[in-house]
């Protein structure tokens, strides 16, 4: 309907190159490859015939000068052109069968792409395969970088493993400031990629074990990535071992002056922390979907407040809920005074990591 209310069709030229790209498509991997992936020729080429004409249907909109399109009104949608070939005498049986393997794990994930990449987006991290699927094994499967790094320490030598440990343990110190947070991140992601490279030097490596280092080192990348955006990757020990919680500072924006915190864990819950800072004021949501873990949290409550008092802030409010509906309706009456420094969001950050982590440790 949008394409047809602004004259947008595709050309001939269009049509032909469409149709080379689709063919290469099928051309570039083999035929078992082809079945596995489940798509033929013509569904490749509707697909880019889709989405050559949202596009176009975009730019016209915005050429008029309606600039504020929303997805909706322009119907945009992604197509990620993928090739993994199988084929050729210079590939050997166990790179066709990891080959394989990574074009599964991409169809797992763009099986449900619309969430992984709406995550990225909200991120503003690059929209690419690498970080799809890094994002994709965070939110479905729970991955965390510093618990596979925990489990493979042990090829490091005493020292550094102690190195490890300290630093994981003390994160919760080191949040005072963007610098300090930032220095105990990259402390952190040089020895992991100790790790790493010891691991690849093994001479009894196998085809698994490359598989999971792939995955360790697309997730180094990833918190790397998200850590330029000010959203941290945050290490907590437990007595089930080491899970994370994903802490975001915006600022700098429409919704500037706000710390949002969230985790998944099997024990605790699904775990959702939104506040609100003004330069002396805050206000803030705390939400999780598991009876337990709410409890504990609440619990928290007090000591929470008093910390954010004694660090010089009026708490105007703190809710606990179980139902993540109500973040929707949550912080909206606004803060009147005078914007939080950078300083101030990241103080109050540690506040609320620290009573994470205490409530936590209480299970």
């Amino acid at each position: 309907e949008k394409a047809a209310d602004y004259n947008v069709e595709i050309t001939d030229d269009e049509e032909t190159a469409i149709a080379d790209a689709a063919s290469q498509f099928m051309s570039d991997n083999s035929e078992e490859t082809i079945k596995e992936l489940g798509v033929t020729e013509d569904q490749v080429k509707t697909l880019l015939e889709l989405r050559t004409i949202q596009q176009k249907t975009h730019d016209s909109i915005v050429a008029e000068g309606n600039i504020t399109v929303s997805d909706d009104e322009a119907n945009q949608s992604s197509f990620t052109y993928v090739s993994i070939s199988t084929s050729g005498d210079d590939i050997t049986d166990d790179e066709k069968a990891e080959k394989k393997e990574q074009a599964q794990e991409i169809r797992e994930v763009f099986a449900d792409s619309e969430q992984v990449q709406e995550y990225v987006s909200n991120l503003n991290v690059e929209n690419t395969i690498e970080n799809i699927i890094a994002a994709g094994n965070v939110l479905e499967n729970g991955y965390s970088v510093y618990r596979e790094a925990d489990k493979r320490k042990n090829i490091l030598d005493k020292e550094k493993q102690e190195e490890f440990d300290d630093t994981v343990d003390s994160f919760t110190e080191h949040m005072d400031s963007e610098e300090v947070l930032d220095a105990q991140c990259q402390k952190a992601e040089k020895i992991i990629e100790e790790v790493l490279a010891k691991s690849y030097e093994q001479s009894d490596i196998t085809i698994e074990d490359l598989k999971q280092l792939k995955q360790l080192s697309r997730g180094m990348h990833f918190i790397g990535a998200i850590r330029q955006e000010k959203s941290y990757d945050i290490p907590i020990r437990t007595e089930d071992g080491i899970t994370s919680l994903n802490l975001t500072i915006i600022r700098g924006a429409k919704e500037s002056g706000k710390i949002q915190i969230s985790m998944e864990d099997e024990v605790f819950g699904d775990v959702s922390i939104e506040f609100k800072v003004s330069q002396d004021t805050v206000q803030g949501l705390i939400l999780c979907d598991q009876r337990q873990g709410f409890e504990m949290l609440k619990d928290q409550r007090e000591a929470l407040e008093n910390n954010l008092i004694q660090a010089g802030y009026q708490v105007r409010d703190i809710s606990y809920g179980m139902d993540f509906k109500s973040r929707n309706e949550m912080l909206k009456e606004k803060i009147t005074q005078g914007q939080a420094d950078t300083g101030s969001l990241y103080r109050v950050s540690k506040i609320l990591v620290r009573s994470v982590v205490t409530a936590m440790k209480t299970k």
